[in-house]
């Protein structure tokens, strides 16, 4: 499954009323990025904030998009 079809699929669960969709592939993508900002010396802190303000900023993509 490609990314792009795991997004559709939560956007259509969502648009379903499913509130707790996720996609796998965002999470992995966001675990693997806490773990390069905590090899490069980032506080936890800070990795907390990057993290997410991503989630926040794909809430607001999704949003968007189920609106269309």
């Amino acid at each position: 499954m490609t990314c792009i079809s795991a997004l559709v699929q939560c956007f259509e669960l969502r648009r379903l009323g499913v509130a707790g969709a996720v996609s796998e592939n965002v999470e992995a993508s966001l675990e693997l990025a806490r773990m390069v900002l905590t090899t490069c010396g980032f506080y936890e802190n800070r990795r907390e904030v990057i993290l997410n303000d991503f989630r926040d900023y794909r809430a607001q993509i999704d949003y968007a998009l189920v609106e269309e």
